[in-house]
């Protein structure tokens, strides 16, 4: 048996696993030290891709405009609508473009903030 299984099968005196403590711990360790923005790429049917993490709300759609504009090609105006947040975070919104003949296309660029109850990672 590894140290890590070790630990995990132990129990403290009020019955809660270590495993579930050391998991808690995790994310409230990760709270502290990632920004509560987050800035990802998803397009689709492939992996999701972080661009990076920021303090503020203004410093992730600056992320996501522009690594938009290192990828691609931008002909349209770039705009931010309000999406519905996965479990775990409390604002998401994702990045449109508008073009001049009506036609608004959604590059797959995302930015939501970590409400302060929820560990890195979470999806729905």
């Amino acid at each position: 048996m590894s140290a890590r299984e070790s630990i995990e099968n132990l129990w403290d005196r009020s019955g809660v696993a270590v495993s579930t403590l050391l998991d808690a711990y995790r994310a409230e360790v990760a709270r502290e030290v990632i920004p509560p923005w987050e800035v990802m790429y998803e397009p689709g049917n492939v992996s999701d891709y972080l661009i990076g993490y920021t303090n503020s709300e203004a410093a992730a759609k600056g992320a996501g405009e522009a690594w938009m504009q290192s990828q691609a090609e931008v002909t349209g105006r770039l705009e931010w609508v309000p999406d519905r947040p996965w479990d775990g975070y409390d604002q998401q919104h994702e990045l449109i473009e508008r073009h001049a003949d009506g036609v608004d296309t959604g590059p797959g660029i995302f930015i939501r903030r970590m409400t302060d109850d929820a560990e890195a990672g979470d999806q729905p």
